[in-house]
């Protein structure tokens, strides 16, 4: 149905009816309702953030990782510091001992040389013999062969023989040994250390403190010999060496060679190093102060750092009280 309505000369045309409502006029009904806005949220309510997750799991999770990759840090460390321990025990056997033997550097958890006859070897191992050893060709009293001999041994208890030997060679074998601290093959630097180091100081003296003055690169090779050597008369050349704060290895080395010959200005030195993140320095620091003092305040080089440091505070705090009246024993 349309209504044609005629307003000031303007058509009005106005449609009352759709498909929907002519059905429903058909069936005698009447029209459905206007639909229904939908309803709207609150602008209050649309600006909330999601209601969070009640669940830490994650946060569990991040907290067992950490400790795990901590644990395994730890572990790393104590390791590192055992394989320091082999390789010092293998690199820097004692060689200052009036008797020749050669014995394990520090304790507390190293194994002690089967040539140290404090150790309590087995008794059913075969004994050490320390007989001279022949170098083929050569007469073994000539100086650059038995030099020689040393530089290209690979038996230990040959190598040890050959260490009595120049011991007793005289001054005619210092030369060649104290070029052999200069040389490429580290082997052969650190056996000509250890052979020098049995030189009887009254022979090889000058030529080390020459060597100590003229070549900076073996200068340290030199400062440990020295104290190793026992002779109490280095101690003015190694005083030289204990306020060099540019060279830290060589001022940590004439520390423990002056402790060696009974100088005490070396101890707080030695102190610091038991806190070393270097276990090779760690381990040489504790075994020359323990030999030195006769302390140990638990100390341990491969514990762990945090029990290292609470060690390290206790010698610190017995050298801060005893420093000053401290005295050597004799022995």
């Amino acid at each position: 149905m349309r209504h044609l309505t005629l307003r000031g000369g303007a058509v009005v045309l106005t449609l009352l009816s759709t498909v929907g409502c002519q059905s429903m006029v058909r069936r005698g009904g009447a029209p459905p309702p206007p639909p229904q806005p939908e309803p709207q949220m609150p602008p209050a309510a649309m600006s909330l953030p999601p209601a969070p997750i009640q669940d830490d799991r994650l946060e569990r999770r991040m907290t067992e990782l950490e400790d795990k990759y901590r644990t395994l840090r730890e572990d790393n460390d104590r390791l590192l510091r055992q394989v320091g321990a082999i390789k010092l025990r293998v690199e820097r056997m004692e060689s200052n001992q009036k008797s020749g033997e050669i014995g394990a550097i520090p304790s507390s958890g190293v194994v002690a040389s089967p040539f140290d006859p404090k150790a309590g070897a087995d008794p059913a191992a075969k004994p050490f013999v320390s007989a001279p050893v022949p170098v083929p060709g050569r007469g073994s009293s000539d100086p650059s062969a038995l030099v020689e001999a040393l530089r290209n041994e690979r038996s230990p208890e040959k190598v040890d023989a050959l260490l009595r030997q120049v011991s007793t060679a005289g001054v005619d074998v210092v030369p060649s040994l104290i070029r052999g601290l200069g040389d490429n093959d580290f082997e052969f630097r650190s056996r000509a250390e250890k052979a020098l180091a049995v030189v009887p100081a009254r022979i090889s003296q000058s030529f080390l403190l020459d060597e100590l003055k003229r070549n900076p690169d073996s200068r340290i090779r030199v400062v440990r010999i020295l104290g190793l050597q026992g002779d109490p008369s280095a101690v003015p050349h190694l005083f030289t060496y204990l306020g060099d704060k540019n060279n830290s290895e060589l001022r940590f080395a004439a520390a423990g060679s002056l402790v060696q010959l009974k100088a005490k200005e070396g101890i707080p030195i030695l102190i610091e190093g038991l806190k070393s993140s270097d276990a090779v320095k760690c381990a040489l620091a504790f075994d020359i102060l323990r030999k030195a003092t006769g302390q140990e305040f638990g100390y341990k080089y491969y514990a762990s750092t945090s029990d290292r440091e609470l060690s390290a505070r206790k010698w610190d705090a017995w050298w801060k009280e005893n420093g000053p009246r401290f005295e050597f024993t004799s022995r």
